[in-house]
């Protein structure tokens, strides 16, 4: 993401722009994670967004699939995870 932002159409928009990513779930996000799909790794997959320089995830199918219960469960264990928050 550094290679793009570092554009110079970027360079002007970039300090006071914001970055949001596409939803964690999206096939193409969890098959970069486990080709299989077998598994959803979903605190690595939002930490590493997070480190790529988006400053807000969007969490929509955080866990395709299942139950509103279980995608908010991802969702909270996520972001007490990335603030270093015991759960």
């Amino acid at each position: 993401m550094d290679a793009i932002l570092d554009l110079e159409e970027f360079a002007a928009w970039r300090p006071t722009g914001l970055m949001v990513s596409d939803s964690l779930g999206v096939p193409a996000v969890r098959k970069s994670f486990d080709p299989t799909l077998s598994t959803f790794p979903h605190r690595r997959i939002a930490k590493e967004a997070l480190l790529a320089g988006n400053d807000s995830v969007v969490a929509v199918s955080v866990r395709p699939k299942q139950c509103v219960g279980d995608q908010f469960r991802n969702i909270r264990d996520s972001v007490s995870f990335s603030r270093g928050i015991p759960h």
